[in-house]
C-alpha cells in the first residue's frame, strides 16, 4: 500500500506500477511517498531532474522514525494511521498518526504546487505526567538509493554547529539561519528547523543532529530535545535532562528542501534565499528592531558620548597621535594595567576603520576636532615600526613611553610576540581608503603600504599561501599556519587594493595567486582556518575534526575577506568568475546571519552575525564589517 504526496497530487493506493510510475513523471518539484510496511508507515522523498531521483527515507538503523523516550524508557512508537486533511490542485496535507503509552504523536505534511519545499509539524499530547527526554524526526540521505560507502565522500555538508562527541547535540542556540545540509553531485537536501515553533518560555529545548558516519547512510534529525553547554563551546545531550510534562501538548516544525539539479556544491544558496522569503525579510519590514533607529542616533551615541571615554590624545615620536583605548591589552597579553591606554590595529579591532569613519562624519559636518582626531589615528598606524614591510599591531602608552606589541596574545601565537599577516593585511588595507580620503598624505602611505606588498610577494609559497606569523627578529615563517591557512584572504584583499592604487603588476598576480589558493585548497573542504578559529575562546587542536558531521571547524572573518577580495579581483579584472566567486561566498557568509531573534536571548538580535562553528556568540562585533 502507497500514498502519494506529488507537487499537489494525491494518489490513491493502485496496483498498477505503470500508472503510478506516469503520475510520478508528470509532475516536477518534490514528491514523497507514504508507504505501508508491517511496523507502520514510512517516508520516501524525491526531486525532479527529468526523472525522480530518490534523496530521502525516514528512519535510521541508528534512531527510529520517530524516535521517542519517555520515562526512562525507548517506546517503540509507529505511525500506523494515515488522514487526508486537504487535498487541491495547489495543496496536499496528509497527517500520520501514532500512539504509545500515553503519548499520541502526529506528523502533518504539507507540499504546495510548484514547490521544491515540503513542511512538517509534529505534535505530541500527553494526557497524564511523564518526564520526556525527547522526541525526535529522523531521516536517511540515500541519494538514488544508495548506500553511503557506494558514493562517499560527500561534495559538500554543513551545520550550524559542529557535535564532535558521541553525546554532543546542534543545540537551537545556535539556529541563527538553521539548516542540516548535504549535497553529492547535483542531489542536495537541507533539513530546515523552522524557528518560530521553536517554544519562547523554553519547557523544552530543540536540538538537531547530522552523523555522516551512521550505519548505512547518513543521519539526519530535529526535534524536541534538552542541552547543556561543553566546554567552550559544545553542546551535549543526556537522557537524563528531562522535562516533566502534565497533561501537556508541545510540537516542533521543519522543513525539507529537495533539489534534484542543485549547482555543484552550492546547493546551500538556495537556502539561504529560503530563509530570506520566509522569515528574513518579514523580521525586516514588521518587528520592531534595532535597524528602526534613526541613524542620528547612532551618530550621538558613537563620536559625541562613546568617543570621548575611550580617545587618548597624546605625542609619540614627535608626532601628535589619538589612541582609541579597546582597554583589554594588559588582560590579552598579561602585561601590567597600564597597558590598557591601548590602540587595536588588528582584524578583530581595528582604530584605522573606526577613525576613517570618524574622519568622513567630521568631513560632513564640519566637525574640526573630529577629523583632527582621526588623521592622529593615521599617524599612530603609519609611525608602527616596519621590518621587511611587516609591523606590530597594538600599540599602548604608559609613564614610561608608547610600546609596541606584536600581536594579541588571547587569539595570537607565542603570547603575541610574533607579526601577523593577517592584522597587517587589513590594517594597511584601510591605510589605502585613507591615501583615497587624504591626497596630501597619499604617497606617504603608498610608500609605507608598498613595503608590505614587497614582503607578500617575496613570502608567498608556491601553492599560492601565504604565511600567517612571522618573527619579529628572524623574519622567519611560524610553522603554525606556514603551510595552509585562509587568513591569505586577507592578503589577497590588501594585494589587489595595492595593485589597484599602484598599477604594479606582481602585486595583482600575488593577489590573484592567493584566491587560487583560496578557491581550489580552502573553498572544497570549508577550512576556514584563521586566528580565532583554533587560538581565541574556542581553543582546540589545529588538526581537530568533527568525525560525526565530517566537517572542520570555520570562521566567518577570513570568509568575510575572500568574499572582498573577490569583489576588488572582479573591479579591477572584470574576470566573471571573481563575481561567480564572490557572490557565492557572500552567500555562504549569511549561513552564519541571525534571520531572527530568539525570544529567550536577552537583546533583539535579528540581522547580526555568529562567528564560528564551535562557538556560541550571537552578534558579534565582526558584522559591522560585514
Amino acid at each position: 500500500m502507497w500514498l502519494l504526496l506529488c507537487h499537489s497530487l494525491l494518489a490513491i493506493p493502485c496496483s498498477c506500477q505503470r500508472n503510478r510510475e506516469r503520475e510520478l513523471k508528470s509532475r516536477t518539484g518534490s514528491s514523497g511517498l507514504i508507504l505501508k510496511d508491517s511496523t507502520g508507515f514510512r517516508e520516501e522523498y524525491f526531486a525532479w531532474d527529468g526523472s525522480w531521483r530518490l534523496l530521502l527515507r525516514s528512519g535510521n538503523r541508528l534512531r527510529p522514525e520517530p524516535a521517542l523516550m519517555s520515562d526512562g524508557q525507548i517506546l517503540r512508537i509507529a505511525f500506523t494511521d494515515v488522514a487526508v486533511v486537504h487535498a487541491s490542485p495547489d495543496r496536499v496535507v496528509l497527517q500520520l498518526n501514532g500512539a504509545h503509552d500515553g503519548h499520541f504523536v502526529s506528523k502533518t505534511i504539507t507540499l504546495d504546487r510548484g514547490d521544491r519545499v515540503l513542511h512538517f509539524v509534529v505534535k505530541d499530547s500527553i494526557p497524564g505526567i511523564c518526564e520526556l527526554s525527547y522526541l525526535l524526526s529522523t531521516y536517511s540521505y540515500v541519494p538514488d538509493g544508495r548506500l553511503y560507502r557506494e558514493y562517499e565522500p560527500l561534495d559538500f555538508v554543513w551545520t550550524p554547529q559542529l557535535r564532535p562527541d558521541s553525546d554532543d547535540v546542534i543545540a537551537d542556540h545556535t539556529f541563527r539561519s538553521p539548516a542540516v545540509m548535504l549535497q553529492t553531485g547535483s542531489l542536495f537536501c537541507a533539513l530546515i528547523p523552522e524557528v518560530e515553533r521553536i517554544q519562547p518560555w523554553r519547557s523544552i529545548q530543540t536540538s538537531a543532529d547530522l552523523q555522516v558516519m551512521a550505519p548505512d547512510a547518513p543521519l539526519l534529525s530535529y526535534g524536541a530535545m534538552n542541552w547543556r553547554t561543553r566546554s567552550h563551546v559544545f553542546y551535549t545531550h543526556s537522557d537524563k535532562m528531562t522535562t516533566q510534562m502534565v497533561d501537556s501538548r508541545f510540537s516542533y516544525g521543519f522543513s525539507l528542501y529537495l533539489h534534484a539539479e542543485a549547482e555543484e556544491r552550492a546547493g546551500f544558496r538556495d537556502v539561504v534565499r529560503f530563509h530570506w522569503e520566509c522569515r528574513g525579510r518579514n523580521n525586516l519590514l514588521n518587528s520592531p528592531s534595532p535597524q528602526e533607529e534613526p541613524f542620528a542616533t547612532y551618530i550621538r551615541k558613537a563620536w559625541k558620548e562613546y568617543l570621548p571615554l575611550v580617545a587618548i590624545d597624546t605625542i609619540y615620536d614627535g608626532r601628535a597621535i589619538t589612541l582609541l583605548s579597546q582597554k583589554r591589552l594588559s588582560w590579552s597579553n598579561k602585561l601590567p594595567r597600564t597597558a590598557d591606554r591601548d590602540a587595536w590595529f588588528t582584524v578583530w579591532f581595528n582604530s584605522l576603520r573606526t577613525a576613517y569613519g570618524m574622519h568622513l562624519h567630521g568631513r560632513d559636518t564640519g566637525d574640526s576636532i573630529l577629523t583632527k582626531r582621526a588623521v592622529q589615528v593615521l599617524n599612530l598606524a603609519l609611525s608602527a615600526p616596519q621590518r621587511g614591510g611587516l609591523s606590530p599591531s597594538i600599540f599602548y602608552v604608559d609613564s614610561a613611553g608608547g610600546h609596541w606589541v606584536g600581536d594579541h596574545g588571547w587569539g595570537g601565537i607565542e603570547g603575541g610576540r610574533m607579526y601577523s599577516v593577517f592584522n597587517n593585511s587589513w590594517t594597511h588595507y584601510w591605510m589605502l581608503a585613507w591615501a583615497d580620503l587624504l591626497p596630501e598624505r597619499r604617497e606617504e602611505i603608498l610608500d609605507y603600504t608598498q613595503r608590505l606588498g614587497d614582503f607578500l610577494v617575496r613570502e608567498q609559497r608556491a601553492s599560492g599561501v601565504i604565511p600567517s606569523w612571522f618573527d619579529p627578529e628572524t623574519l622567519e615563517a611560524a610553522e603554525v599556519y606556514r603551510d595552509e591557512n585562509a587568513e591569505t584572504a586577507g592578503a589577497a584583499l590588501f594585494l589587489a587594493e595595492l595593485y589597484a592604487r599602484t598599477h604594479k603588476e606582481e602585486y595583482l598576480l600575488s593577489s590573484q595567486r592567493a584566491m587560487e589558493y583560496i578557491r581550489t585548497v580552502i573553498i572544497p573542504d570549508r577550512k576556514w582556518f584563521d586566528f580565532e578559529t583554533f587560538f581565541s575562546c574556542s581553543r582546540k587542536p589545529v588538526e581537530f575534526f568533527d568525525s560525526f558531521t565530517q566537517q572542520y571547524p570555520q570562521n566567518t572573518l577570513s570568509i568575510h575577506q575572500a568574499a572582498e577580495a573577490s569583489c576588488a579581483l572582479y573591479r579591477i579584472t572584470g574576470d566573471e568568475r571573481y563575481r561567480t566567486l564572490g557572490l557565492n561566498l557572500i552567500d555562504y557568509l549569511c549561513l552564519y546571519q541571525q534571520v531572527w531573534s530568539p525570544p529567550w536571548l536577552s537583546r533583539n538580535l535579528f540581522g547580526g552575525f555568529g562567528v564560528q562553528n564551535t562557538d556560541g556568540e550571537w552578534s558579534d562585533a565582526r558584522q559591522g564589517y560585514f
